[in-house]
């Protein structure tokens, strides 16, 4: 009788140890994932994967990003004083309206779409900056360009480290060295304009 009830308590302890483990995926984060029964569901060893919302998150700034990158880039052609702003945004409105389009196609097999229209806070920077020119627009959009690339290098980062393997993946580990080159550059220039002034 008593090496039943150890018996069925032993069976009882490894149930419930075995039915804790299939809800402790978020031991991963902790680096635990390894010691506690982890589902297979990723393919890539990284137990961090993004889920579809996340993933949805990242595509809808990175969108929003580009586009406004190329609107400003527009404007900078027009109101900047600066012949490196003007040739900055004009390298702006290449790559990151390059980067859009392939990111559409990148978007294909998981069913996303890029959005068509700036969200209100990306619309009123382009706003803002056109209402402006000569040293002031080269001062401030060049501020907005450094700050806005370490927020996008930083968002590419995490996506490299996140995404799981496919077209999204490979766009991201192609667009980053393009940001990065932009912020070096963009740096580049502001230090120039503070120089300048």
């Amino acid at each position: 009788m008593k090496n039943s009830l150890i018996l069925i308590l032993s069976v009882a302890l490894l149930l419930s140890c075995k039915s804790g483990n299939n809800n402790t995926n978020t031991m991963d984060s902790v680096g635990m994932g390894d010691e506690v029964g982890v589902s297979d569901n990723n393919s890539n060893d990284n137990n961090n994967l993004w889920d579809q919302d996340k993933i949805k998150t990242f595509v809808d700034n990175a969108a929003a990003g580009s586009l406004m990158d190329v609107e400003l880039g527009k404007v900078a052609q027009k109101n900047a004083m600066s012949q490196q702003v003007r040739d900055f945004g004009k390298m702006m409105e290449k790559d990151h309206g390059d980067a859009s389009t392939n990111l559409k196609s990148a978007l294909q097999p998981l069913g996303l779409n890029v959005p068509s229209a700036l969200d209100k806070d990306h619309q009123d920077k382009i706003d803002n900056l056109n209402k402006r020119s000569g040293k002031e627009f080269d001062k401030d959009y060049i501020d907005e360009m450094v700050s806005n690339h370490k927020k996008d290098v930083d968002d590419f980062e995490d996506a490299q480290n996140n995404l799981p393997s496919g077209e999204l993946r490979t766009w991201v580990e192609n667009t980053l060295p393009v940001l990065r080159q932009h912020l070096t550059q963009a740096q580049t220039i502001q230090d120039q304009l503070k120089n300048n002034n």
